[in-house]
């Protein structure tokens, strides 16, 4: 008998699992955010076909938070785990979200996510403190 009920949430692993993380910090701190599902995970070919032809664009971040701060319009994450790096075309995201007024950042760990909100969004994070939400 299993001691822990059978959830999806069990099952995500690697930077699927750091961005559930990360979107459960920004879902308590009450910042508005959203995912975009670039992951690659369809259901079918038609599903990828019918993302691909409403919009959905390789290399775009993971996480928007439509939200500026002091010199920013909004800030964009790409969730990384600490040994993987940004591929040639989310490089080329990048640095277009830069171009037009869009702070960047590769997030690799959750101390990363709270240090960034911590310094781009103070308001939201001053009653947070790391290991204590």
């Amino acid at each position: 008998m299993r001691s822990t009920p059978a959830t999806h949430e069990n099952y995500l692993s690697g930077e699927d699992a750091l961005q559930r993380d990360m979107c459960k910090l920004m879902d308590i701190i009450k910042l508005p955010y959203y995912s975009i599902p670039n992951g690659g995970y369809r259901l079918s070919a038609t599903s990828a076909r019918r993302m691909k032809m409403t919009g959905l664009k390789a290399g775009v971040p993971d996480i928007h938070i439509p939200v500026a701060t002091e010199v920013y319009h909004s800030l964009y994450i790409e969730v990384k785990l600490p040994y993987n790096k940004p591929t040639k075309i989310q490089k080329q995201w990048h640095e277009t979200l830069r171009k037009l007024g869009h702070r960047v950042e590769v997030v690799k760990s959750m101390e990363e996510l709270f240090a960034l909100l911590s310094k781009c969004y103070p308001s939201y994070m001053r009653k947070v403190k790391f290991g204590k939400i």
